[in-house]
């Protein structure tokens, strides 16, 4: 992922806890601003170079999505 990827995450998630009730949908409020800060750490760190720009997206460690030419 890059940065532009991890904003606009960060943009999806926090306007989707924008149409949650914090006490009716509290998991899902919860769950969507903690992802939505992870995506602005992971920007900050491709900032920084401490994360490289990779076509590939981890989901548990030892697995990678890559997207495919077709």
């Amino acid at each position: 992922m890059n940065v532009g990827s991890h904003i606009a995450k960060m943009r999806r998630m926090t306007a989707l806890r924008a149409r949650l009730d914090p006490l009716v949908d509290f998991e899902l409020w919860f769950w969507s601003k903690l992802t939505a800060g992870v995506n602005m750490f992971n920007a900050t760190f491709h900032l920084v170079a401490l994360n490289r720009d990779d076509p590939a997206f981890s989901t548990i460690p030892g697995v990678h999505v890559v997207q495919q030419p077709d």
